[in-house]
């Protein structure tokens, strides 16, 4: 064997030896010495960011007078040709074909109280009582003063109150990315009906539209029957159902009063 043969035979030989050496011999240190990170969040400090606060009930109560309010007003054939007339429903469960079931969840009373202005423009004075019927017994009342003709098209300023309390704004909008299905939607005239209720008779022509979330909506459109017009407002799987009407209705609270003409 020659001198080069034998050196390249020791290098291979080291190489060997180098390699069957464990790899964490080449590190100084253990990685199970490194302390754990310390969880600086205690359990009772966990907080739920998507989680929204709940509502106050009386907030819901509110905000479900306003709802119908604006549904009514929106979707109804008023008749302001007499000063007075008031008209009362009932908020309950619905099905066209089947009508109003269940409790009665609120009743709601739409009164007229005359030809008025706003900013120059014509208007209408009305007063709205939603009084919620359930184990809370909350009561809304709104004043609002509208635009008149065949169709209400706009709410020129909105008050409301909590039973005897302090009058408030009432925010009648809707959120500018959703399209406001109460005030542009053109409902069609379907067919004529008949209704027969405990407050009386009524020749009704069925108006179907559609409203927010797709809701079917359905309004019986039926004559002599002021403010309104409206015999039933079915919206979705619930309704206002005509229970009684009148014309002697007068202010219920005192409102910073526009002049009446």
């Amino acid at each position: 064997m020659t001198r080069f043969h034998l050196a390249l035979s020791l290098l291979v030989i080291a190489g060997l030896l180098g390699l069957s050496e464990p790899a964490v011999a080449q590190y100084s240190y253990d990685l199970s010495d490194e302390p754990a990170p310390e969880d600086t969040l205690k359990e009772s400090e966990t907080v739920d960011v998507l989680a929204e606060p709940a509502k106050d009930p009386t907030e819901l109560v509110v905000e479900r007078a306003i709802t119908w309010t604006r549904r009514m007003l929106f979707r109804g054939f008023p008749d302001f040709s007499t000063t007075g007339t008031w008209a009362a429903y009932q908020e309950t469960d619905w099905r066209k074909a089947a009508g109003s079931f269940g409790p009665v969840k609120a009743r709601v009373i739409f009164n007229y109280l005359g030809a008025t202005s706003w900013l120059g423009e014509p208007a209408e004075w009305m007063q709205v009582v939603y009084r919620t019927l359930d184990t809370l017994r909350i009561t809304v009342e709104l004043d609002l003063l509208v635009s008149g003709g065949e169709k209400i098209e706009k709410i020129h300023r909105a008050l409301y109150r909590i039973g005897k309390g302090d009058l408030a704004g009432a925010d009648f909008t809707v959120p500018e990315d959703k399209l406001d299905y109460d005030r542009v939607d053109v409902p069609k005239a379907g067919e004529q009906t008949q209704l027969r209720m405990y407050s009386g008779t009524y020749e009704a022509t069925i108006f179907e539209g559609t409203g927010t979330d797709a809701a079917k909506v359905y309004a019986y459109r039926a004559s002599g029957l002021p403010p309104l017009g409206l015999a039933v407002l079915g919206y979705g799987d619930e309704a206002l159902t005509i229970s009684s009407s009148g014309g002697d209705a007068e202010p219920r609270f005192d409102a910073p009063s526009p002049t009446i003409r």
